[in-house]
């Protein structure tokens, strides 16, 4: 099981690199330009504030290209070939395990290599009392003063979303004969969903709120909401899933 996923995470290796230097570098580039441009208290609000617009296409280019492999792989009947030679359900676990592993590691070291360039060196105009900034809450309700926590934190539950989602890429690559919807399925489903619940009053539940921290009012990040967006893809994708196989051994 070990050799299979460190083989499949070799397959990634490319992808990792590319995606990890692109990732980083517009991190960089939109922190030194609101940094120039806005009045900013301190590194990590610089950090914060410059998350939105990356937050909100992270769905896309961190899903994308790490699925459209295992798409070919099922398209190709490469898979069909596997399952001769190694038990199949194995396989794909490796496959989807690596992936899933893959993205949170590059998500959470990308974000706290960000959040660090923004403490300590990406410069920044000093306009306002660095008190009137609190740093926003972590999973669970929780709130730090450590840089330190907060930079692991805040990278690790970013990681774990885009691990979430990355997941529900992988099983619609091996589950839909559309490339484009398998690539940009997840990325419209975060859309609507988010639409869906800020036009029913229920911005707190939406998955988007739980990956951008300090989207909300401090108020509205309970523990129990910032679970709810990244659960309820899970449960859907999970139900997708069982009705594929049901439709595949009708």
């Amino acid at each position: 099981m070990q050799k299979h996923v460190i083989d499949a995470f070799k397959e990634l290796k490319v992808i990792f690199v590319m995606i990890f230097i692109v990732y980083l570098f517009f991190q960089i580039l939109n922190m030194t330009i609101i940094g120039s441009n806005s009045a900013i208290s301190q590194g990590i609000e610089l950090w914060v504030y410059s998350m939105d617009i990356i937050d909100f296409l992270s769905p896309l280019f961190l899903t994308a290209p790490f699925v459209w492999g295992l798409y070919y792989k099922k398209k190709s009947r490469f898979l069909e070939y596997v399952s001769v030679r190694i038990n199949f359900k194995k396989y794909l676990f490796t496959q989807i395990m690596a992936i899933v592993m893959a993205v949170f590691i590059l998500v959470f070291l990308v974000n706290f290599i960000a959040i660090l360039l923004a403490i300590f060196i990406i410069p920044f105009n000093v306009d306002t009392d660095p008190s009137l900034f609190q740093i926003p809450f972590l999973p669970f309700a929780y709130r730090t003063d450590s840089i330190l926590i907060f930079s692991v934190g805040a990278s690790l539950w970013k990681a774990f979303i885009a691990g979430v989602l990355v997941f529900s890429a992988s099983v619609l690559a091996l589950t839909v004969h559309n490339l484009f919807i398998v690539l940009f399925g997840v990325f419209a489903y975060v859309i609507v969903e988010n639409i869906l619940t800020a036009s029913i009053g229920f911005d707190e539940y939406s998955i988007a709120t739980s990956n951008i921290l300090g989207r909300l009012n401090d108020e509205y990040y309970t523990m129990f909401n910032m679970f709810v967006g990244p659960i309820t893809l899970l449960i859907v994708t999970f139900i997708w899933g069982a009705i594929y196989l049901k439709r595949e051994r009708s």
